[in-house]
């Protein structure tokens, strides 16, 4: 997901010291380069270092022709390892949680018949959302329409962070349609950046009232992303959230968020 910054936001680590001292200085333009990578999207979709040279993994060689035969091996490697586990987290979290209930635990959500294959499907989608180029929107159009809510899930999210979003309007509408909150979540942000921000903030507001933590977590998320703007537009839900530790942390940073710009 390089669409989210290597250092998100995270209520413990944003009291420490090193970190708002980090915050203050990307505000004012002064973090060196190297330290503010780690707040930019989007990130490279691979990355790869030289560790013997780079210990502190600062230089991304993953375009370096020098370094094509590792990037291949390493890629590779990485691949053979998700699909042998299989890797259940190429699920987004609220499909994930809403499986385990069904089949008790999240191992075994991909040990079931045809699990390798949706594991291998899931994460080619996953490389085509991480890399948007003219050449997957055909692949993360017909995805859309997958009977698996995961494989809408990317390819809706694949499809958000194409050059001109807005181009795939329809398509966003349609997804915030889905039966899967995941892929309607998904669809608000698509519409947010396609220009369509108060049809993505209604949206986002009506998944906050939803029972389920991790469907309200990944809604303040995208609201939370979207600013302050959406925050005004969200504050009354925002505020009647429960108690749930991430879900609350997040609504706690809404709401500083706001005090901050009365």
């Amino acid at each position: 997901m390089p669409w989210r910054p290597a250092l998100q936001h995270i209520t413990y680590s944003e009291r420490s010291v090193v970190r708002q001292e980090m915050r203050r200085l990307l505000a004012d333009g002064s973090l060196k380069p190297e330290s503010a990578q780690f707040f930019q999207v989007p990130r490279a979709a691979e990355e790869l270092y030289d560790t013997a040279n780079d210990p502190y993994e600062l230089t991304n060689l993953a375009n370096d022709p020098q370094h094509a035969d590792a990037l291949v091996r390493l890629r590779t490697e990485c691949d053979r390892w998700q699909l042998q586990g299989p890797d259940a987290h190429l699920l987004p979290e609220s499909i994930l949680a809403a499986e385990e209930a069904t089949v008790g635990n999240r191992w075994q959500i991909l040990q079931q018949p045809h699990g390798q294959a949706r594991s291998a499907r899931l994460l080619h989608l996953a490389k085509q959302a991480a890399s948007p180029t003219t050449a997957s929107v055909e692949t993360l159009q017909a995805a859309t329409q997958d009977q698996d809510a995961a494989a809408r899930w990317w390819a809706v999210m694949g499809l958000t962070h194409q050059p001109d979003p807005a181009q795939f309007t329809q398509t966003f509408e349609t997804a915030a349609k889905d039966p899967a909150a995941a892929v309607r979540i998904a669809a608000a942000r698509g519409l947010r950046l396609a220009g369509k921000s108060q049809a993505a903030w209604s949206l986002l507001n009506r998944e906050l009232s939803d029972d389920d933590t991790f469907v309200q977590h990944a809604a303040i998320l995208e609201i939370n992303e979207a600013g302050i703007d959406a925050i005004r537009f969200a504050e009354p839900a925002i505020r009647k959230l429960g108690k749930n530790e991430y879900v609350g942390r997040l609504a706690e940073n809404s709401l500083a968020i706001l005090n901050e710009n009365r």
